[in-house]
């Protein structure tokens, strides 16, 4: 799975926990986008769009980990690791 395709379905889980005024900031994201600075979301957010991208793609994030994904870069990068790990 491409890298691009990736955001584009992380980006649909990140609007479900936006006001409609701040989904037009999803046009902006980039690797260098953080979570809570740049797009107001909450660690509460995080670990529910993780849970999200995890039973999306038969992943596993172990806590901790989900603790340092403070960049969308960071959370892609996590989220290809895993699915390349997977078993085919």
């Amino acid at each position: 799975m491409e890298r691009a395709q990736i955001l584009g379905e992380l980006k649909l889980m990140m609007g479900e926990y936006m006001h409609d005024d701040e989904k037009p900031l999803l046009d902006t994201v980039t690797d260098k986008t953080d979570f809570v600075n740049d797009l107001n979301m909450d660690s509460i957010d995080l670990v529910d769009i993780v849970i999200k991208a995890e039973n999306k793609y038969g992943i596993e994030i172990k806590n901790e980990t989900i603790s340092k994904l403070n960049t969308v870069g960071a959370c892609l990068d996590v989220i290809e690791q895993r699915l390349a790990e997977k078993p085919l």
